[in-house]
């Protein structure tokens, strides 16, 4: 007959960047690892992937990295539990890279459509649709997960030339906006956590912001990245931002994905005999 095992009001664990704020402990992960239990019990996860790619002249912006975030997931005495963390969208035609902690998982954002033709694509954020796609008047966006982001905003070609302009990508917290005839869609918001600000973000503690859509005419303007790291779209004349690394932000390329676990450890000078 096996007893149960301990049940603690703390955890213990390593793995990652560790950062004792308040009465807490933070692991932060901005490249893949492992987060090996010492106390089991609950602990706070997030969970970004990498952003999607796009944004630069006449494409769509990028889709933000999927987004989950959890304040109970139960972890156990002497578990070890694998990191992952996607990387950006390196060109208009790749999505973000999935991040995972243990069973969760968040899908890397959607890439921006293209004027030649690559349509948007779907991810944990949708792309926006591009400027064009050979002589249609609107081009559509890709779709975000459920429970991770949203889709991305139309692009538009108004009148076959230099007035089209792409939509923005989604973000972890609203859809990227439409374009509209010499003005580009903005990427959607993301998300904030402001436990988390004192070790990522951008701004601090605001994760998965979409990419800007770009215009097709230099002079235009610019479709403006979505709070939580997206980057501005571009056009003939500016060059498109990235999206802020290791916040998911769209972007021309993608900000890499980032995972974070918050938890009580015990207080100093406690001993604890675990087998």
């Amino acid at each position: 007959m096996t007893s149960a095992e301990p049940a603690f009001a703390f955890v213990s664990a390593t793995g990652g960047s560790i950062t004792n704020i308040q009465h807490y402990a933070i692991h932060t992960f901005t490249s893949n690892g492992t987060f090996t239990v010492r106390i089991g019990g609950t602990v706070e996860v997030l969970v970004v992937a990498g952003g999607g790619a796009g944004g630069s002249a006449d494409n769509g912006g990028g889709g933000a990295g999927g987004l989950i975030y959890t304040n109970a997931y139960t972890v156990t005495n002497k578990q070890v539990i694998s990191v992952v963390v996607g990387g950006g969208g390196t060109s208009s035609d790749t999505r973000g890279g999935s991040s995972s902690f243990g069973t969760l998982t968040a899908i890397g954002g959607g890439k921006g459509g293209t004027r030649s033709g690559a349509l948007s694509t779907s991810g944990g954020s949708g792309g926006g649709g591009s400027a064009a796609w050979h002589g249609v008047t609107e081009s559509y966006p890709g779709a975000g997960t459920a429970g991770q982001g949203n889709s991305g905003g139309n692009g538009v070609w108004p009148d076959g030339g230099i007035d089209a302009t792409g939509g923005g990508g989604g973000g972890a917290g609203g859809v990227g906006s439409a374009g509209i005839t010499k003005i580009p869609g903005n990427g959607g918001v993301g998300l904030e956590f402001p436990q988390f600000a004192d070790v990522g973000g951008y701004p601090s503690g605001w994760f998965a912001g979409g990419g800007g859509g770009a215009s097709l005419a230099a002079g235009n303007p610019v479709g403006t990245g979505g709070k939580g790291g997206g980057g501005n779209g571009g056009n003939y004349g500016t060059t498109a931002q990235n999206g802020k690394a290791n916040t998911g932000g769209g972007g021309v390329i993608g900000g890499s994905g980032i995972v974070i676990v918050r938890y009580m450890p015990p207080p100093p000078g406690t001993v604890l005999l675990l087998e």
